[in-house]
């Protein structure tokens, strides 16, 4: 099997010399150590690059890709659809945000929205925002028709509808940061209010509102670092878990 130094390796691969060191070092790529101490690398290693720079483009961390280069076939071949349906969700978001932004520059340009124009093109938009994010999160945990069924009552929703959620959305804040700054107990009464004021925000926001979809939610919440920064955001350290307690310990009562 031929052998090729680092900078053979780097003009075959497209890979810098550095990437080349960094990634031996991290345990990505496996090259022979010749008696002068230089790497050398093989076609195994061509392949293993090109797997790198593969996993890499498709928005994988050093870590999930040095995982996925261990594992088993299978295992490979179920992050791949994961992340294609993940890609896939970003596309038809990404397609829903250019329309919207069509709409706005028409808006802008030549043929003024009405008002109403105006909210369905906002809701098509957060719609797409929406579906680039967590579309994949919410397909996986409960399916393509829920999702579905969410864009379409979202979409319906009136503009006094989204203002109350607006107005809900402040209270739970200010709930959460007076709850989170006394130490409030999640089972208790501010824990209530909260996790009431989040079925509330649910009801208009969801087609149908369950407490157990509710608590169901909440491991989303805790499995996804982007919930948890979204509420700790708009109500402090702590206000995620607080949360995300409180509708445990409430949801059914609520």
């Amino acid at each position: 099997m031929p052998t090729y130094t680092t900078s053979q390796f780097a003009a075959l691969t497209g890979l810098t010399p550095r990437a080349l060191r960094y990634y031996h070092r991290r345990g990505l790529l496996h090259p022979q150590l010749a008696a002068n101490g230089y790497r050398l690398f093989t076609s195994l290693d061509a392949d293993a690059a090109q797997l790198i720079r593969f996993y890499t483009a498709l928005g994988l961390s050093l870590d999930e890709t040095a995982a996925l280069l261990a594992a088993p076939r299978a295992t490979r071949l179920a992050a791949l659809r994961n992340q294609r349906a993940k890609l896939v969700a970003q596309q038809a978001g990404i397609a829903q945000l250019i329309a919207a932004l069509d709409a706005t520059l028409s808006n802008q340009e030549e043929h003024p929205m009405s008002d109403t124009e105006k909210f369905a093109a906002f809701k098509q938009a957060a719609i797409a925002k929406n579906t680039a994010e967590y579309g994949a999160e919410v397909e996986a945990k409960w399916g393509q028709g829920a999702k579905r069924d969410a864009d379409r009552h979202f979409a319906g929703l009136s503009e006094a509808d989204y203002r109350r959620s607006q107005d809900l959305e402040r209270q739970l804040a200010a709930a959460l940061r007076k709850a989170v700054a006394g130490g409030a107990d999640p089972a208790g009464e501010a824990g209530q209010e909260a996790c009431a004021l989040h079925r509330q925000w649910l009801e208009i926001m969801w087609h149908r509102y369950d407490p157990e979809m509710h608590r169901n939610l909440m491991a989303l919440y805790e499995g996804d670092g982007r919930f948890g920064a979204h509420y700790d955001a708009l109500a402090g350290a702590g206000a995620a878990a607080f949360l995300i307690a409180a509708v445990r310990r409430n949801a059914s009562l609520a």
